[in-house]
C-alpha cells in the first residue's frame, strides 16, 4: 500500500466534501426541498470526483453515504425519498453532512 498516494487520496476527499458543503450551503434556505438538497450535493461530489485521479481509471470515487440534512430534532441520517420529503421553514435549524471517498479514501 502506498501510504502517501492514500494520504493524497483522503485529503483530495476531504477537499471536494469542503468545497461541496460551501456549495450546498447556499440551496439551504426556506422553500427548498430536502430531497433536492441531498440530491444537488450528491451530484456535486460526483462531479468533483470525476475530475479528480483520472489516469488512474480503475480506482471506484465517488459518494461514500448520502448526503443527509438533518432539521431540527432530527439528529442524523435523513436523507428523504420523494414520498416522505420535507420542505425548509422559515426558523428551521438544518445540519448538512456530505462524505465522498477516492478508492476506498472517504472524507
Amino acid at each position: 500500500m502506498d501510504i502517501q498516494n492514500s494520504d493524497n487520496k483522503y485529503r483530495t476527499s476531504a477537499a471536494i466534501v469542503d468545497q461541496v458543503l460551501k456549495q450546498a450551503s447556499v440551496v439551504v434556505v426556506p422553500g427548498m426541498s430536502v430531497a433536492a438538497i441531498c440530491s444537488y450535493a450528491d451530484e456535486l461530489v460526483e462531479a468533483s470526483c470525476r475530475a479528480v485521479f483520472r489516469k488512474e481509471e480503475t480506482i471506484e470515487r465517488g459518494v461514500a453515504l448520502p448526503t443527509t440534512v438533518s432539521v431540527n430534532r432530527i439528529i442524523q441520517n435523513y436523507s428523504p425519498g420523494p414520498e416522505d420529503d420535507y420542505v425548509l421553514r422559515e426558523g428551521d435549524v438544518a445540519k448538512v453532512e456530505v462524505s465522498a471517498h477516492i478508492d476506498g479514501c472517504m472524507a
